[in-house]
């Protein structure tokens, strides 16, 4: 994991540098904003489908949405390709210059493979036994508008 954590604090910083740079989307009142970051760690990606309140988001690639103060869920599915040990780990960290976001260690699973969940980072993984057969995911965090109280990087 130390692996793991390690090149996704790289990522993260290099993703949340891109949205800075970008500008990015003001939040509308009401909204609180969060940049979610999805890292794959495989040599052969898997397929991955992923829904939270009507906006879908896909693997690898980060995602700085808009969501009201209150518990969210996010669910989809994880398509392996036949390789053992295929994980998506799912990072929530706070968008530069907002007021909120994901509160640290609200983060549950509901459903799927996880391989481990953090105060701001949930982790599945296909498992042992090659298939290529969909499993579904599920797991659902908090938004708040207390920046001290949301994800501030990878844990």
């Amino acid at each position: 994991m130390t692996r793991i954590r390690g090149l996704a604090c790289a990522v993260l910083l290099c993703c949340a540098a891109s949205v800075v740079g970008c500008g990015g989307n003001p939040a509308s009142p009401g909204r609180e904003v969060s940049l979610i970051t999805f890292v794959q760690y495989s040599t052969d990606a898997m397929s991955v489908s992923l829904n939270v309140d009507g906006q879908s988001l896909s693997a690898p690639g980060q995602y700085q949405i808009q969501l009201s103060a209150g518990t969210h869920t996010v669910s989809g599915t994880l398509t392996p390709t036949g390789q053992t040990g295929q994980t998506l780990v799912i990072f929530f960290q706070q968008s530069a210059g907002e007021a909120g976001g994901v509160r640290s260690g609200s983060i549950r699973n509901v459903m799927g493979p996880v391989l481990q969940s953090g105060t701001c980072a949930v982790a599945y993984t296909t498992g042992t036994v090659p298939n290529t057969t969909s499993q579904n995911v599920s797991f659902q965090f908090e938004v708040t508008s207390e920046a001290n109280r949301s994800c501030q990087g990878a844990s």
